[in-house]
């Protein structure tokens, strides 16, 4: 019975490969580079689109807007390495980096305020920690989305040994294996496998409840079926 260790651990195998290879970094932190004077002027566009936006209550000065957005948001920043973030994403205008990073590892709560102080004034980023479920509304690069994927030679090394698992032979096959219960077997380890890892898909990425989520259990569901037509042969 080693052919059906065999198909199953191979099936298994593949799934997992996928699985990592998609597997996404639970938080990211999205840097964006403030420019106040823009914010405010775009304030002010809006107020005189809306009249009703002009009844509210708005900073008389560029410094009291500041004031007013930034008020209980704002963390120092004191380590030096924070220079070169500032650099970095002034120079992108946005940018994302991995919460446990330093020096962002001391930014407290889900959003806020960095201000760097430059002479008599300061510079600001503006952060906000992004979960899983919310990747798709930005345009995060692959290898922070995915952060897996920086040990693609090991991917690569794994991806071959499940294809050579499949090719290479194991000696003369013998009736079992030739039969057709055996050839329906190995379409449901495949098939099972399948139906296991689409079904964990939602939960790994952190999307139960959208409509990808349904979609990819109900084509778990497909191949849960075919697994069972599979045995039955």
């Amino acid at each position: 019975m080693m052919f059906v260790v065999r198909h199953v651990v191979v099936a298994v195998a593949a799934v997992g490969l996928l699985l990592a290879w998609w597997f996404p970094a639970p938080v990211l932190i999205r840097l964006e580079s403030v420019d106040w004077q823009e914010r405010l002027e775009a304030l002010a566009r809006r107020g005189s689109e809306y009249p009703g936006a002009s009844l509210r209550r708005k900073p008389r000065s560029l410094a009291e807007f500041v004031a007013a957005e930034t008020a209980g948001r704002v963390t120092g920043a004191k380590d030096p390495a924070w220079i070169g973030v500032f650099r970095d994403v002034e120079a992108r205008g946005v940018d994302y980096r991995e919460p446990g990073a330093a020096p962002l590892s001391s930014l407290p709560g889900r959003y806020g305020y960095v201000a760097l102080q430059e002479g008599e004034g300061s510079r600001y980023l503006e952060y906000r920690r992004i979960g899983v479920e919310d990747f798709r509304f930005y345009s995060i690069p692959a290898h922070l989305e995915y952060p897996l994927r920086k040990y693609w030679p090991h991917f690569l090394a794994a991806a071959a040994f499940v294809l050579a698992a499949l090719a290479v032979p194991r000696g003369s096959p013998g009736i079992v294996e030739t039969s057709s219960a055996a050839q329906g077997f190995r379409w449901s380890a495949f098939l099972a496998a399948g139906f296991a890892g689409m079904t964990a898909w939602p939960f790994v990425y952190g999307t139960g409840g959208s409509g990808a989520a349904y979609a990819s259990i109900l084509v778990g569901g497909v191949f849960f079926f075919g697994a069972l037509a599979g045995m039955g042969l």
